[in-house]
């Protein structure tokens, strides 16, 4: 997998981590998750930012606000600027289901 180890906060959960948390689904739709902040932005260039301190429950997009410009744009930075395509699995056989790799 490609990123940061994980492994110094799984091991002291009071490790200081001052990277924010990304989740992609996908081919450009990617949301991004700072302490206070979630930044969300889909293929087609729509967005939305929500303020967790405030807003916890996600009612209100600040993402057009002009005042919010650069939380939003520090947190874009830590989008993938190129998405890798998905390898699509092999079918099962007719009649047979498919192996599950965890399964040895």
């Amino acid at each position: 997998m490609d990123g940061i180890s994980l492994v110094p906060v799984l091991k002291n959960p009071k490790y200081k981590w001052d990277r924010p948390g990304l989740t992609t689904y996908g081919e450009g739709y990617s949301s991004v998750r700072s302490v206070q902040y979630r930044y969300i932005r889909y293929p087609d260039g729509t967005e939305e930012l929500y303020d967790h301190y405030k807003d916890p429950y996600e009612h209100v997009n600040l993402a057009g606000r002009s005042e919010m410009k650069p939380v939003i744009s520090k947190l874009a930075k830590s989008i993938p600027a190129h998405f890798e395509k998905s390898i699509p699995s092999k079918p099962a056989v007719k009649g047979r289901k498919a192996k599950d790799p965890d399964e040895g």
